[in-house]
């Protein structure tokens, strides 16, 4: 059962809203029954008296829609010119396909599930979408239509709108049990326990592009794969990584490729204490910056990077090798006091829950086992195999002495980027990792919603649109200072609904909570047909420039 609010002089009234099929009618019917009055300071539903309410009008047959939040969504698409975009690559399935993702921005749903979502949002309306376009059937076909060269196109649009080069970031998701089975058939994924999820963006953050890809972590042969899909499409991309790398991870494959990167080099690794403790005098007042309103000690130098028994190895100036052996890079040492404190709580924290997962474990190959779980973390980690065949798994007292030393300070590689690039891809970094722990947090993560029958590129691509409107509205609330969510956001968009009442459509008041949110995005509520006559035949670009008054 679904409870409705619609506000007349200044009262909120809540609602329960039924719909049926009736005959002879395209769409279904709605059945409301009041159920009270809502209290502004609670927020609590106060029950109907027992006299009779006054009746919002002579038929309790009315087909109501969410309209604030299909107009939100719409006017974020169009401020970024997704609807072009889509109909350059998609043709006339442009219109059902942005549907799909606006309708994943507003309410994530299983693919069975997105045209009951539409059906109650104003989209199709805006869209000027018949109601038979909005079928199951409809979207399965639409979905399973996009594939991987029409993505790509998409993404060369998205970037040709900014130019210049692009930062590429993995983020991984690891899979619950169960969804092996559902996946298995559509996307060669059978048996993995984590999905990286690669996002492009331009040079100043905004997604342009994304790549699924079946690898751990520390293996960046899926996002070499996505770089140089994207360079012969003529896109240049640095690989942002917020994994801090080992002796293990390989480097050499980025350079042997001539591909740029920044990346932390991992503070548990003994090499990072040689490194860091021979080669960075930082005393000097001229390493010292500010930035944000704290200071922190920055010099920059070079090494040499060399293979050694399959290990990648970092050579300073001071060994005899420089000069003779491997390729250049940059590195940045940076000690900041001000993340000290954080760092060492955070680290604590994590290496504590490692122990208590690997702890009891059964493997045959115990230095392994530590590896793929721990990660970087796994030279704090020491074990003894009991008796039984469990491990017996420890913290490292001197190695966790070390870090605790360390903490604050980093040694970040790369190939050619400057400082004040490193400091924009680690600030994109934070922005990325935040919208996308907060798009596909719980019941969010598409894979999830993966069932047989349904394409996972075309799905993914879907669900891709909808977090490029995600990160929009997300960096409009924090630009304007407001520390709503996302979701937050949308849910008092949709309480501005729509009704068609015998045939004429009705508006729900804009409250004063409404009105700042509209005005927040730049949107006039009023300034929109929404009559299903006067939208039927009026374009994508229409729906928000035409102007029409509150009824």
């Amino acid at each position: 059962m679904k409870i409705s609010y619609i506000e007349r002089n200044g009262r909120k009234y809540a609602y329960t809203c039924t719909s049926r099929r009736v005959p002879g009618k395209k769409n279904p019917v709605s059945k409301m029954t009041y159920l009270g009055v809502v209290d502004p300071e609670s927020g609590e539903i106060l029950p109907k008296k027992s006299r009779t309410p006054e009746p919002i009008c002579d038929s309790d047959e009315v087909d109501m829609k969410r309209l604030g939040d299909a107009l939100l969504v719409m006017s974020v698409a169009e401020r970024l010119g997704i609807p072009e975009d889509l109909q350059a690559v998609f043709g006339d399935d442009h219109r059902m396909i942005l549907a799909i993702a606006l309708a994943e921005a507003i309410h994530p749903s299983t693919t069975n599930l997105v045209d009951t979502v539409l059906k109650s949002s104003a989209i199709p309306e805006l869209l000027g979408l018949e109601p038979s376009e909005v079928s199951k059937r409809n979207v399965m076909r639409v979905l399973n239509s996009i594939d991987r060269h029409s993505v790509e196109r998409f993404f060369v649009l998205r970037w040709a709108r900014v130019g210049g080069s692009a930062m590429v970031f993995s983020h991984t998701v690891s899979l619950s049990d169960g969804f092996h089975d559902t996946i298995g058939d559509l996307s060669g994924l059978s048996g993995a326990d984590d999905v990286t999820v690669s996002i492009i963006t331009d040079s100043q953050g905004s997604m342009i592009g994304f790549s699924l890809v079946q690898h751990p972590p520390t293996d960046i042969s899926g996002t070499i794969e996505t770089m140089e899909r994207m360079r012969s499409a003529g896109i240049e991309c640095v690989y942002v990584s917020d994994t801090s790398v080992s002796a293990s991870l390989r480097l050499d494959e980025l350079v042997l490729r001539d591909l740029d990167f920044i990346i932390p080099y991992s503070v548990a690794s003994p090499q990072f204490l040689r490194m860091y403790n021979d080669y960075s005098d930082l005393s000097d007042q001229k390493y010292t910056h500010n930035y944000d309103g704290s200071t922190y000690q920055m010099k920059e130098g070079s090494v040499r990077l060399v293979v050694e028994n399959g290990r990648c190895v970092l050579i300073p100036p001071d060994d005899p090798r420089f000069r003779k052996q491997g390729a250049s890079l940059n590195v940045f040492m940076v000690s900041d006091p001000r993340i000290n404190r954080n760092t060492v709580r955070s680290m604590d924290v994590i290496v504590r829950s490692l122990k208590a997962r690997l702890d009891g474990t059964i493997s045959d190959d115990p230095d392994t086992t530590l590896s793929l779980i721990a990660g970087q973390f796994a030279p704090l980690l020491g074990y003894t195999v009991m008796p039984d065949g469990t491990l017996s798994v420890s913290v490292k007292r001197d190695a966790m002495k070390r870090f605790h030393e360390n903490a604050g300070k980093a040694l970040i590689l790369t190939r050619s980027s400057s400082w004040d690039d490193i400091i924009k891809a680690r600030e994109t970094l934070v922005n990325i990792n935040a919208a996308m722990e907060q798009f596909f947090k719980g019941s969010r993560w598409v894979l999830k919603y993966i069932v047989k029958g349904t394409d996972m590129e075309g799905q993914m691509f879907a669900e891709f649109v909808a977090m490029l409107i995600y990160d929009s509205i997300l960096r409009t609330l924090r630009s304007c200072g407001d520390g709503s969510d996302v979701d937050e956001t949308v849910f008092v968009a949709s309480t501005y609904m729509m009704s068609i009442i015998n045939g004429r459509t009705v508006r729900s008041n804009v409250n004063r909570k409404q009105r700042r949110l509209f005005d927040m995005f730049g949107l006039d509520p009023y300034k929109c047909p929404i009559g299903f006559e006067t939208r039927k035949h009026v374009g994508i670009h229409g729906a928000l420039s035409e102007t029409s008054d509150p009824d």
